[in-house]
Formats: C-alpha cells, structure tokens, sequence
C-alpha cells in the first residue's frame, strides 16, 4: 500500500533519519530486493503525479489540501529513500 512508504519512515521507532539509515544500508548487505524497491520508488513515489502519493492522498481522504500535502509528503519521503 503506497500509504506504507510514508509511514515507515515517519512513524520509525527509532526516528526518520535511522529509517532511511537502515533502507540504505540494505545496498550494502547484498539484499536482493533493494534495487527492485529502489525501482519502484523511481516509478511510483518520485511526483506527486505518480500513482504511489496519489492512491496515498484517496486512501486517507481529507479535503483537497489535505490530499496535496499527503502527496507532497509521499514524494519527500520516496526522494530522501532514493538519496537525492
């Protein structure tokens, strides 16, 4: 669920730095799904037209700032997993 992205970073019990610590250190550790999810982002989470934010922003629901920021706030945190 693309709500999932935003909510793993942000929600991260050790805070959003070491959720982003933690997903690049997995290019490092020779799993193999890394560049598939780093795929994914670049596809799905890397505008605000793309469909991750956009099916974020309908799942949450909320009036139409509320879905602009839910999708600028998907896009922030898919760029910081993606190092630019």
């Amino acid at each position: 669920m693309p709500i999932d992205v935003l909510l793993a970073v942000t929600a991260f019990i050790d805070g959003p730095e070491a959720a982003l610590a933690a997903f690049r250190a997995e290019a490092t550790k020779g799993n193999h799904a890394y560049e598939s999810a780093l795929a994914t982002l670049r596809a799905d989470f890397s505008d605000v037209l793309n469909d991750g934010p956009i099916r974020a922003a309908e799942f949450l629901g909320g009036d139409a700032a509320t879905r602009e920021r839910v999708r600028q706030d998907v896009v922030t945190v898919g760029k910081f997993l993606l190092g630019s």
